[in-house]
């Protein structure tokens, strides 16, 4: 970049005086003072303005056409503009004038009429009624469970936002919640606070809160407290539309899921375990870890004495090593002893859970209330079970002795073709990727590997192609990758080839070979699988390696040693298979 002695920053703003004015060359001068380098600009820029004006073309012959472009692929001999002049257009600048802006602010007032259809949340604790879907929102910088359906044609928008509260087991009442979300409002509400009234929603108390922000636009939004989290429903839009009666369709429609007072053997609908619980908890998934890996969280609270139950799932993953139990139950303990809460521990024992390790505890909380807790682990499943009560005398020996463990609960397997990996297997578990996308994916990283300008030289080493058959909700999963060796390569001894595979994933670890099988597919592909354990640990890592052509394929996942695993893991391991079109190569030929 030469920048002429001036700062990113204040060239910055200079673009963006530019486009304020429409002054397109200025802008295209200093984009190109940017510029990080020519062959960035041609893929990224020129390349992109061709399509666009050919697209363009290619519609106008048959169509007329509104056309949204961005600034920066307007200017130069290589913009859009010069390439559509090249092809035969005429081409003219419209500048906005005061006339138009009064059109503008007439369009601004119209209506379009949008229909309602009832909604629901995935747990079944909501339903609201919204013009259309309310898609989830991803992203690391969504901290919440927020669902959105922006309505493009009126300007307007529908929110719910679900936060986690734990409040029940924290101690905390409704009441409680509710003077802390009074304290910031005036903070986090925008604008001006028009109106703040006491709402209930089926024993669930809120309040209905209109604001002005700065724009002038009117903003709405229904705040509800549970004994477990808090949910917003919000809606926005331009002006005054949210005084209409499409926010009073919105508002009115929305209906929470009356506490239970009856006591339930809970059990999820993917399955995995079931237990004894005073009412039907509530269901959340925590899916904002930094791990990636997603927790779910189960709270119920009995009416009659106050005492809150918890019961928190993570499924974690280390397929390189296994720890002690003794250690991972210690870590577990650790990170629920929040010393903001706890004060001291009155009870701590090692004992098991259906057969499985578990570390039981009993703390006191700064409060002077008790917490009764169990620590759990099966295979790469981590469990808390909790229950707080502010009598200490109360016992809960029912509670724990009536967790049991399930089998997971899946959809019909279909067969399933993944040309990333070039394999098929018959599962309900598998990944919803654009295969453009996929393909453009697999290319940069043939570019990359193959590139003087990422590595010292040119490598005939094709990179590994990896993924992961997760299924969210029950946290199983199976670890593959394929990796396609170079055509002039080959092992000079097969049965070193086999030993070395092998050994490589435990002979440098403390980890025990505990089997060794060979594996031979239908279509005569061969390998090997071994099941990997360790001394103090009831947890096992099985891993597959399997040669097709010159492709090595390797699974893996992990399990526990007293039970076999469940139907997705066995029924993938049985049924996949490579899909590989050129066998006439083979890693093993000289």
């Amino acid at each position: 970049m030469d920048m002429d002695g001036e700062s990113p920053y204040a060239i910055l703003e200079k673009v963006q005086d530019a486009y304020r004015r429409g002054d397109l060359d200025l802008m295209d001068s200093l984009d190109l003072m940017m510029e990080r380098s020519m062959a960035f600009r041609e893929k990224f820029l020129y390349k992109r303005n061709e399509i666009q004006a050919m697209s363009i073309d290619t519609i106008l012959k048959k169509n007329s056409l509104f056309v949204g472009v961005g600034a920066a692929h307007l200017p130069g001999n290589k913009g859009v503009i010069e390439l559509l002049r090249k092809m035969g257009y005429r081409l003219r600048p419209i500048k906005m004038t005061n006339r138009d802006a009064a059109q503008k602010e007439a369009i601004d007032k119209l209506k379009s009429p949008v229909k309602f259809t009832e909604k629901q949340s995935d747990d079944g604790f909501y339903s609201v009624a919204t013009p259309g879907t309310l898609y989830k929102m991803n992203g690391e910088y969504q901290a919440f469970d927020r669902r959105q359906y922006s309505d493009m044609s009126n300007g307007a928008y529908y929110l719910v936002t679900r936060v986690k509260t734990n409040a029940a087991f924290l101690g905390k009442t409704e009441n409680d919640v509710l003077k802390k979300i009074d304290s910031l409002l005036y903070e986090n509400i925008p604008g001006k606070i028009l109106k703040k009234i006491p709402v209930e929603n089926n024993g669930y108390k809120g309040y209905d809160i209109t604001n002005k922000n700065r724009t002038g636009d009117i903003q709405r939004y229904h705040i509800f407290v549970t004994p477990s989290e808090v949910i917003v429903f919000k809606m926005g839009g331009k002006e005054s539309y949210t005084k209409g009666p499409e926010a009073e369709r919105f508002f009115s429609s929305i209906k929470l899921k009356a506490p239970g007072n009856q006591q339930v053997v809970f059990s999820p609908a993917h399955g995995g375990f079931s237990v004894t619980l005073p009412q039907q908890p509530g269901e959340y998934l925590n899916d904002r870890s930094s791990d990636g890996m997603n927790r779910w969280e189960y709270t119920a609270k009995d009416k009659t004495t106050g005492d809150a139950y918890l019961i928190l799932k993570k499924s974690l993953y280390n397929l390189r090593f296994l720890e002690k139990d003794s250690f991972d139950l210690a870590m577990i303990e650790e990170s629920f002893r929040s010393p903001d809460f706890f004060s001291r521990q009155l009870k701590r024992s090692y004992s098991v859970c259906n057969g499985y390790p578990c570390l039981d505890v009993k703390e006191k909380m700064k409060d002077s209330s008790e917490v009764t807790a169990r620590y759990i682990i099966k295979g790469p499943h981590y469990y808390v079970l909790a229950v707080r009560s502010s009598n200490s005398k109360n016992n809960f020996n029912d509670f724990f002795k009536s967790f049991r463990f399930a089998p997971y609960q899946y959809g019909t397997p279909k067969q399933y073709m993944d040309t990333f990996m070039r394999l098929s297997v018959n599962t309900p578990v598998y990944l919803h990727v654009d295969e453009s996308y996929r393909s453009l994916i697999e290319q940069a990283k043939n570019n990359i590997s193959n590139s003087n300008a990422y590595s010292y030289g040119y490598s005939y080493w094709k990179k590994i192609n990896s993924g992961l058959f997760q299924h969210d909700s029950t946290g199983e999963l199976i670890g593959i990758s394929m990796r396609e060796y170079p055509t002039y390569y080959f092992p000079k001894d097969s049965a070193t080839f086999w030993k070395d595979e092998v050994d490589e994933y435990y002979a440098k670890s403390d980890m025990l070979l505990y089997k060794k099988e060979k594996v031979q597919l239908p279509d005569g592909t061969a390998g090997y699988s071994v099941q990997l354990r360790d001394t103090g640990s009831s947890r096992n890592i099985t891993r597959t390696v399997f040669v097709k052509g010159n492709y090595v394929y390797s699974m893996a996942t992990m399990g526990d040693t007293l039970n076999p695993p469940g139907s997705f893991i066995q029924n993938f391991l049985a049924t996949v298979k490579p899909e590989i079109k050129d066998t006439a190569k083979s890693l093993f030929n000289n």
